[in-house]
């Protein structure tokens, strides 16, 4: 089989692609431009991390609607007391 340029190889990017999706956001970042898996995952993290830097500064301010850890904590917490209460 003859590759498309003299010197590279054919690549199935179907195997090579990667995409990457922030589930707190729901922001997804695609890369399939690298002949590797590993410099596509590079790829696609950088390219996920600006499109975070990019939401972070248009969104409103979030302070107010985060959740604290302890709170995450608690919540779980009662959740699976009231699982065992009801075994």
């Amino acid at each position: 089989m003859r590759s498309a340029h003299a010197g590279q190889y054919t690549r199935q990017s179907h195997f090579t692609g990667v995409r990457l999706t922030h589930i707190p956001t729901g922001i997804i970042a695609v890369n399939n431009d690298r002949p590797s898996h590993n410099g596509n995952l590079k790829a696609a993290l950088i390219k996920l991390e600006q499109k975070l830097h990019k939401h972070d500064h248009t969104s409103v301010s979030r302070e107010h609607t985060m959740v604290s850890d302890t709170a995450v904590r608690k919540s779980l917490k009662n959740a699976l007391k009231k699982d065992r209460d009801n075994i």
